[in-house]
């Protein structure tokens, strides 16, 4: 850990990833495997790692992916638990549902390289963090031909167990949204609740909160998929037209959210 020797060589598997076409590129997801002193050296710095950075609340605690003693249940039921609430005060509320594509593809080296600065981390952790993002290769096999090799400036490892925080950290910058705005995060799935006591001031400041968003996202190298993005109005009863209140269609609200599907019962 004092000296930050890393060793050079891994191996690289490519696993198909399930229900994809074999024959496209994207299919496929690499993983690396690297010696197993290197990976009990990986988990004890994630441990260490975890420890500073909840001592000094650095990780919001919206983010809840790959975190000790957080889960994706309490983000659901602290969604389910305020839209609950908002319906009980008669008040509109909308969960908009973001899908950003390749997160861990796309991590940025030279801005990562940056951002850990303001965690305040210890000078070694840093280093190691610095020297297992840099000077990585990468080539092309075909037939036991190799291409020239390329040097990465974006993407972790994928199968290491250092690259889910690398990834909570680079994303920890979050810009703020408006006070009446609540985020859910598990790991790269986010989402957004607004509630206001009319649709046209969600309307207004949803916009706005979008727009933020998006350029956050532009900035540090991030792509969303906009034929994922949902949007879903949670009505009260008593704003709801006489037709939504006798139709004996509406049984059940099912969605997905943070890669879980919801059900909430009508109220």
């Amino acid at each position: 850990m004092r000296t930050v020797f890393l060793p050079l060589q891994w191996e690289t598997l490519m696993f198909l990833k399930p229900e994809k076409p074999p024959h496209s590129i994207s299919s496929y997801r690499p993983i690396q495997l690297t010696s197993a002193l290197y990976r009990s050296l990986e988990k004890i710095l994630v441990q260490r790692l975890h420890l500073h950075l909840d001592y000094y609340n650095l990780i919001p605690l919206h983010q809840a992916g790959f975190r000790p003693n957080f889960s994706i249940n309490d983000q659901l039921l602290r969604l389910v638990n305020t839209i609950t609430n908002h319906f009980n005060t008669s008040q509109p509320s909308c969960l908009v549902l973001f899908d950003l594509e390749k997160v861990f593809d796309k991590v940025w080296h030279a801005a990562l390289i940056h951002k850990p600065r303001s965690f305040r981390l210890p000078a070694t952790y840093f280093r190691f963090i610095f020297n297992f993002i840099t000077n990585r290769l990468a080539y092309i096999s075909i037939n036991s031909c190799l291409s020239h090799p390329i040097f990465l400036h974006c993407g972790v490892l994928q199968g290491s167990a250092l690259s889910p925080l690398i990834y909570i950290l680079f994303d920890a910058d979050m810009p703020p949204l408006p006070p009446n705005y609540q985020i859910f995060q598990y790991a790269d799935d986010t989402a957004f609740l607004a509630c206001s006591k009319t649709i046209q001031n969600i309307n207004r400041t949803m916009t706005d909160a979008i727009n933020s968003f998006t350029s956050w996202c532009c900035k540090w190298g991030h792509s969303i998929n906009s034929h994922k993005n949902q949007a879903i109005v949670f009505l009260p009863p008593k704003r709801r037209s006489r037709v939504q209140r006798n139709s004996s269609l509406i049984r059940l609200i099912c969605f997905k959210v943070l890669s879980r599907l919801v059900h909430l019962m009508p109220f």
